[in-house]
């Protein structure tokens, strides 16, 4: 199944990204994360909750300050293309052009906290002790 997204894809990026992303776009970029290496591509979460396990992880492995870009699927370039390690992931191997983003929300850490984000990341009716641990 590929399925372009109803409304709009997201992009998890380190805030000092912004202002050459705001410019140049999104570049698609080789790289390799927790054992996996791809070939130059652009990723997205095809939801706001995906887009936040994410930043979770991008938290969890280097400390930052990090934001979700929204983004028009329509004016992404190239194929979008299921991410296989990633349910909720697509990627493209084109460039994505600045015009596509359609706006830009910092990664409110409170919501990591959250019952609905909780819930999804499998730790439901856990002890907050257990969770801070």
């Amino acid at each position: 199944m590929n399925q372009l997204p109803d409304s709009q894809l997201y992009h998890v990026t380190d805030v000092g990204n912004l202002p050459a992303i705001l410019r140049d776009g999104l570049k698609a970029r080789a790289g390799s994360w927790l054992k996996v290496t791809w070939k130059p591509r652009v990723f997205f979460a095809t939801t706001r909750m995906g887009a936040y396990d994410i930043a979770n992880l991008f938290l969890w492995e280097r400390k930052g300050v990090y934001l979700i870009m929204r983004l028009d699927p329509s004016k992404v370039r190239g194929k979008l293309r299921p991410d296989r390690d990633f349910d909720q992931g697509m990627w493209t191997t084109l460039d994505v052009p600045p015009e596509a983003i359609i706006g830009v929300d910092e990664v409110d850490e409170d919501f990591f906290e959250s019952p609905e984000f909780l819930a999804y990341v499998g730790c439901e009716g856990e002890d907050e002790a257990e969770l801070a641990a």
